[in-house]
């Protein structure tokens, strides 16, 4: 085994705060468009992803001061909410009010990772108001949970394995304190297709469920994915709702 392989660091050595510094220095004087957004959305990840899973070694986050022009670009990507209609409606009814949750934005969205929606529970499993924008302080015992929308292309082809990139925005929202809700589109137009006139209200019992289950247990106990192809889970979930 030669000297490099035996110093872990070695191994990060591109992630190293010079290397990133001179990566993002290269790609600044580049003759690159200025709204990029793939090439810049790559340097992105693999900061956040040097910050977030490698604290140790010090990464610092460079990409704040170009959060307005990266907001330009990913609202004009950001699809998913358009896919659940009534999902605000649905929210108020299932945590007591509008007052008990609040629509994510991309001003807000930490380390650039968009929450859909946002709530806070208590140690009784109850909610808390939260305020409409800006930061706040979540209450000793409370717990933050994140609500997000997984349209189509969140998951492989097979439409049930989450993409790479979404285990990673679950895994950054746990790391920076969230339990995530997933709330998942082809479940969400089920619902109202087989039961047109209690629709709502079977929505909001399913919202319950996601969300107030996580707030009880966490969401370990909610890996396993309520997805499948196949009519049989059709069926099932007809049942269950």
């Amino acid at each position: 085994m030669n000297d490099h392989e035996e110093s872990p660091i070695y191994q990060w050595k591109f992630l190293s705060v010079p290397a990133v510094c001179n990566t993002r220095k290269s790609v600044s004087h580049a003759v690159i468009p200025p709204c990029d957004y793939f090439s810049n959305s790559k340097l992105m990840r693999l900061n956040r992803v040097a910050v977030l899973e490698f604290p140790h070694l010090g990464i610092p986050w460079l990409f704040e001061p170009f959060r307005d022009r990266y907001i330009q670009e990913l609202k004009l990507k950001n699809f998913e909410y358009k896919l659940f209609p009534h999902i605000e409606k649905a929210l108020e009814q299932a945590l007591g009010g509008p007052e008990y949750f609040r629509v994510g934005t991309w001003e807000t969205a930490p380390y650039l990772h968009h929450i859909n929606f946002e709530c806070l529970l208590d140690e009784k499993n109850k909610p808390l108001t939260v305020p409409p924008h800006g930061e706040y302080k979540v209450p000793p015992n409370a717990k933050k949970i994140a609500i997000l929308l997984l349209a189509g292309h969140s998951f492989c082809h097979d439409g049930v394995r989450p993409t790479g990139h979404t285990q990673i925005r679950i895994r950054h929202l746990k790391i920076l304190g969230y339990e995530v809700a997933q709330i998942i589109r082809d479940d969400w137009y089920h619902i109202p297709y087989h039961s047109r006139k209690n629709g709502l209200q079977k929505q909001v019992r399913y919202l319950q469920r996601k969300i107030l289950k996580i707030g009880q247990h966490g969401d370990g106990k909610n890996k396993k994915s309520t997805l499948s192809g196949n009519g049989s889970w059709r069926k099932k979930f007809c049942q269950k709702y």
